[in-house]
């Protein structure tokens, strides 16, 4: 067995049999039923600033645990708020996704890997990749600064992370319970290469309520609001290169157009935070041609490929279910059935009832996605791989059957 493989079987078993291991937090952390308080907004981000970092992190338990701490901040705690040199736009943050690429430790192939995701705190709006070749022994996508911005329905925005956040806070809102900024990246080295971003996927307009789902319609609504034709014009123009998500304006800049991470509700009006789901990315398939086609029953060489290992991985993370109907409903759907499950407090014949009640699908749709999980659960992979497996992750059909045959073979002890 190699020793990748070896680990990542470790870093498995660890993270089924323990529960997640936080940082730790100050003494006035934000109390999980309550919004923070003014004195507390600094102290968030800050936090927030230092979960970013994945550089002291090796174990995908651990990196999976830091995941759903990052997601929590900016699904509970946070707004994204638009200016431009007239108004502001308060957004909040219902889905996203985490992909990341840190080498000889979680090699996500599905992570653009980008030059620009180098630095962390920042936006990254989506260029089209220099992929490596298909045989290459490499999995990930070349990085690259190359290539224009994606356009159509291919664009995307990320929240960039991995290594520690450069842009330094104002002195008078930085928290003194976590480290102080850094003034420049670290040497980079094929052995310490990290590149990650989180994918926003939903946002809802805090004023008119309005839902934004799927990344390219929410880059979209942020072109109208600020008044760019496009996102060159956007970042080149309109920010004038400033993509740091946290440096707040000074006071000679409140004018200026930018978009930035702001703590919510700092008044400390009680507000419970929202229940938080988990699932696999959207869109995502093995059609790739470098993934081994199964051997018959032997599967083994096909669940070793990393994007086979990644895909069923819940790097998803969404609240409100019964707002996401735009995209994504068999992976909503089995993010819910996940919790309900996990919870271990329902009974077989509630389950679907529970889960018309929370993600707002009709009855008869519940049970034909539970049937097809349960299909996928006894069937056999080898029609997910390859050309014939193309587009399965945007259908929730063959979707939830590819996620029921992966789910039960990657439970299943390999031989060796």
């Amino acid at each position: 067995m190699s020793s990748l493989k070896r680990k990542r079987e470790d870093d498995d078993l660890e993270l089924a049999n323990s529960k997640p291991t936080r940082i730790a937090e100050p003494s006035s952390k934000v109390d999980a039923g309550r919004s923070p308080t003014i004195a507390s907004a600094a102290d968030i981000l800050s936090r927030l600033r230092a979960l970013l970092d994945l550089t002291s992190l090796t174990s995908h338990a651990d990196l999976s645990a830091r995941f759903a701490d990052i997601a929590d901040i900016l699904l509970n705690h946070v707004v994204l708020r638009l200016a431009t040199s007239s108004t502001s736009t308060d957004f909040e943050i219902l889905e996203l996704e985490f992909y990341l690429h840190k080498s000889e430790c979680h090699e996500d192939p599905f992570t653009h890997a980008a030059e620009e995701q180098r630095a962390s705190g920042k936006w990254y709006f989506h260029r089209a990749p220099r992929r490596t070749p298909a045989q290459s022994a490499s999995t990930a996508r070349a990085p690259t600064a190359a290539g224009g911005y994606r356009g159509g329905t291919r664009k995307g925005l990320d929240l960039t992370f991995g290594s520690p956040v450069i842009s330094p806070l104002p002195s008078e809102s930085t928290s003194r319970f976590f480290p102080k900024p850094v003034s420049s990246p670290a040497p980079e080295t094929p052995q310490n290469a990290v590149r990650g971003g989180i994918l926003l996927r939903t946002l809802q307009n805090r004023e008119s309520s309005k839902v934004f789902s799927g990344p390219s319609l929410l880059v979209d609504e942020l072109l109208r609001l600020s008044g760019a034709t496009n996102i060159s014009d956007l970042v080149k123009s309109v920010w004038m290169e400033d993509t740091d998500t946290f440096t707040p304006p000074t006071e000679s800049e409140k004018t200026a157009a930018s978009l930035r991470l702001h703590v919510r509700n700092v008044s400390g009006m009680p507000s419970k935070p929202k229940k938080i789901y988990r699932s696999p990315r959207i869109g995502l398939d093995l059609s790739n041609p470098g993934i081994p086609l199964p051997a018959g029953s032997d599967t083994q060489a096909t669940l070793a490929h990393p994007r086979t290992y990644f895909l069923p991985k819940r790097y998803r993370f969404f609240v409100e279910p019964a707002v996401l109907t735009s995209n994504g409903r068999g992976h909503t759907l089995l993010g819910v059935r996940d919790d309900l499950v996990q919870s271990g407090t329902l009974h077989e014949h509630q389950l679907a009832g529970r889960l018309e009640s929370i993600t707002g699908l009709k009855p008869a749709t519940v049970l034909k996605y539970l049937g097809e999980y349960r299909t996928g659960q006894k069937g056999g992979l080898r029609t997910f791989v390859g050309a014939q497996g193309k587009g399965a992750g945007s259908s929730p059909v063959t979707f939830l059957r590819m996620l029921g045959c992966l789910d039960t073979l990657l439970a299943t002890p390999q031989k060796n």
